[in-house]
């Protein structure tokens, strides 16, 4: 176990913790029937559930007494109807810890992916000072479908790009390229979410072959010739 950044919560304040061997010491397994606990420093036990065997995207929820296992996950809200709606509603700011940094459509010639083939590309990049596991975030090419695509299991550490085809193909190949669910039309909007709803967003717009909508060092986004995968 590891302890618990030194956080002060307020009354009615939720906090969301992940669980990966890389972040917190150890993982849950897929099967359940593991318990887990909420120590005070001085390794008393404050709280503890047994997991229970879950499906994908199944969470269990504690709603005033007991956990109950539901579909209607509300990370950082509470569990009910409105933490759910707040949930999906979701929240734009304007930066992340991971932004999109490129996007490229018209891809005539620029970048290739793994079969030689030229798609649609989007370049994230971690702007933060701290390795981030990727799989906390979303992409969806449609604001009301903000979590149609979960971005794969993949630490990127600060100042790391990563490019990704949008060819609707869905699939990462045995090279590690990662293929979205969805591709890009020109006047689209590109959204990217963490795992609280909060998103960021960018206009998809094809200036000609081979120019890319690129986002420099004061945050704002220009057009010029692609660098994916680079500063």
């Amino acid at each position: 176990s590891e302890p618990i950044a030194d956080i002060t919560l307020k009354t009615g304040e939720y906090r969301v913790f992940f669980i990966s061997r890389s972040i917190s010491g150890f993982a849950l397994g897929a099967s359940g029937g593991e318990t887990i606990q909420l120590l005070d420093a001085a390794g008393n036990v404050m709280a503890q559930t047994n997991i229970a065997l879950l499906n994908a995207d199944e969470v269990m929820l504690y709603d005033g007494g007991s956990f109950r296992n539901s579909y209607d996950a509300s990370p950082g809200f509470s569990n009910d109807t409105h933490g759910r709606k707040l949930f999906l509603e979701g929240t734009q700011v304007q930066e992340l810890p991971v932004m999109i940094s490129e996007v490229l459509l018209r891809n005539v010639s620029a970048l290739p992916d793994e079969r030689g083939m030229y798609c649609d590309m989007v370049e994230l990049c971690n702007l933060s000072d701290e390795p981030v596991e990727l799989d906390r975030y979303f992409l969806s090419d449609d604001l009301q479908e903000r979590f149609s695509f979960r971005l794969p299991r993949y630490v990127l550490n600060p100042g790391e790009f990563i490019v990704l085809c949008c060819d609707g193909e869905n699939y990462v190949s045995e090279k590690g390229w990662i293929h979205t669910n969805f591709g890009l039309s020109h006047g689209e909007t590109l959204v990217l979410s963490d795992y609280t709803g909060a998103y960021v967003t960018v206009v998809a717009e094809a200036y000609g072959e081979d120019i890319s909508i690129l986002r420099d060092k004061d945050g704002k986004y220009t057009t010029g010739y692609p660098s994916l995968g680079y500063e």
